[in-house]
């Protein structure tokens, strides 16, 4: 399967992406949070689900499109995640179940079943993931063996539908690096319970990791991993390069007002004091605003975003390969 999952952070990533598996013929998946693109809208390129996955498709056939966290409470609306998910369905490849940031253990496992049967009810074709991140529901190894089991046992005829179990090893991220204590051993026993049910592992968070790290895990058993902030500074930073200082404090009022800056930094971080710091690590949330596109022209960098987006791909599969 696709062992490196990118977040579609702007018009000019996608492209990038797209540009990158149709030039090399390799597959790579675009993970979608509902905050990015939902079936109501979202902050990139204001596409839905349905223009967001057909135009990616009529790009390249090579990239499978994905929901990254698709459930209760994952969208910018406080909701059920139901009707997303739906409409997830009818179009994605596959789509990651993940009602964990809401429910409890018991209630989440029920959830994440009835969803893979309403969501399969849709669409025969679509495929999911499971489970969840540390930072939303910390996992030990155990918990995640109980999870699946269940999962198998309440839907034995569906079961084979799932592709990935999200695995935890400590990863975390804040303030642009990854702040978690990585553990080995819980990578290696969290990735032999998803083989013991025949599932692929995927990691999240594997941002500001060197692509020596990120094969290091290839290596240790890892299937597949995210990245996401990461690759929106392959963007900004050609913004940062190419604006004026009058612009640039535009640019910065805009993603403060815009408010989602805050979910990346600690409550004690000043941002009117760390400007360029906020627009490197959040200045891809308002790229889509209509405002911004009276600030500055992002098709005057879509050839440098899609030249880098290409080194950074390549050199992560390389070590890999």
């Amino acid at each position: 399967m696709y062992e490196i999952y990118l977040g579609p952070m702007s018009k000019n990533i996608v492209d990038g992406v797209t540009a990158f598996t149709e030039k090399n013929n390799v597959p790579i998946g675009l993970i979608a949070s509902r905050r990015q693109v939902d079936y109501t809208g979202g902050y990139v390129n204001k596409w839905n689900t349905k223009t967001f996955t057909e135009y990616v498709k009529n790009k390249s056939p090579n990239v499978v499109v994905c929901r990254d966290h698709g459930g209760a409470g994952q969208g910018k609306m406080d909701d059920d995640g139901v009707d997303s998910l739906i409409e997830d369905a009818k179009y994605m490849d596959i789509i990651h179940i993940d009602p964990w940031k809401r429910l409890e253990l018991e209630d989440a496992i029920k959830y994440t079943v009835d969803m893979i049967i309403k969501c399969s009810s849709v669409n025969d074709s679509c495929f999911f993931e499971v489970g969840t991140e540390e930072a939303i529901f910390p996992m030990t190894p155990e918990t995640l063996d109980y999870v699946l089991g269940t999962i198998e046992t309440e839907i034995p005829q569906l079961f084979s539908k799932i592709y990935y179990a999200v695995i935890q090893s400590g990863t975390s991220l804040k303030d642009g690096v990854n702040t978690g204590k990585y553990d080995e051993e819980r990578l290696l026993r969290m990735t032999t319970v998803c083989s013991k049910y025949g599932l692929l592992s995927k990691e999240h968070n594997g941002d500001y990791l060197s692509p020596e790290q990120i094969n290091r895990k290839f290596k240790l058993g890892l299937s597949s991993i995210n990245i996401a902030p990461e690759v929106a500074h392959i963007e900004t930073k050609h913004v940062l390069k190419n604006i004026s200082e009058e612009k640039t404090e535009q640019w910065f009022n805009l993603c403060i007002e815009d408010g989602q800056w805050r979910k990346w930094f600690s409550s004690d971080f000043d941002p009117t004091r760390n400007k360029q710091k906020v627009l490197k690590l959040c200045g891809h949330y308002v790229l889509g605003n209509e405002s911004f596109s009276k600030i500055f022209d992002l098709n005057s960098i879509s050839s440098d975003v899609s030249n880098d987006i290409n080194k950074f791909i390549t050199e992560r599969l390389n070590y890999h390969g």
